[in-house]
């Protein structure tokens, strides 16, 4: 980078010629040559792409009641709610891990969830633990393919209903595939609820 003297016509802006750009920082103008860019399609840019299109595709999927748990979430450590989710998710995706789908807004979450293939084809077995404080509460499931670095998310909603029992079988899904299941409590029925849990989440195998 060097310090130069533009020509008044160019002062304020940043403009590229050849090899060179010419830009203004703090009232000095200064020039510095074109970089040149990796191979914007090798792998390990792939997966980068990929993990930041499975955040913002559970982002916009879900909707509802679950961004205004990470409005709150993000409000207490000077955030945003939408970065918040895809920072906090890209790096799970990175890892290995299940998607953190809902963070605490007005409700408790379930005590304990687990999931299991069920006897019967393309069917999974979901149980859980409702705490008292929760009596008078709905429970939704959101079901998904276990995420192996591929871009697109398909969120599937499983309305359980007004404090239901346990367990609960789950149908409607393709045998020989693993799904991340989340559960969620709230005080309504999705999309209508205005109060949400932390979700839990589980994964589970489909024969």
């Amino acid at each position: 980078m060097a310090k130069v003297d533009l020509n008044p016509v160019f002062e304020g802006f940043s403009k590229k010629i050849g090899e060179l750009v010419f830009y203004t920082k703090g009232g000095m103008a200064f020039v510095r040559r074109l970089g040149s860019f990796k191979n914007p399609n090798s792998p390990k840019q792939l997966e980068v792409r990929n993990r930041f299109m499975q955040a913002t595709g559970l982002w916009k999927t879900v909707g509802g009641i679950m961004h205004r748990g990470w409005y709150e979430y993000a409000k207490k450590k000077r955030l945003y709610g939408y970065p918040a989710f895809i920072g906090e998710n890209t790096k799970r995706f990175a890892n290995q891990l299940a998607p953190d789908l809902f963070k605490e807004h007005g409700e408790a979450p379930l005590s304990s969830f687990t999931c299991e293939p069920s006897a019967s084809s393309g069917e999974i077995m979901c149980s859980f633990t409702n705490p008292s404080s929760n009596a008078e509460k709905h429970v939704t499931l959101f079901a998904h393919e276990k995420l192996n670095g591929q871009p697109i998310v398909e969120v599937r909603r499983i309305d359980l209903g007004l404090s239901p029992a346990s367990p609960h079988a789950v149908s409607g899904f393709e045998p020989g595939k693993t799904y991340t299941i989340h559960a969620v409590v709230t005080d309504r029925m999705y999309p209508e609820a205005e109060s949400s849990s932390a979700s839990l989440s589980h994964e589970s195998l489909v024969n």
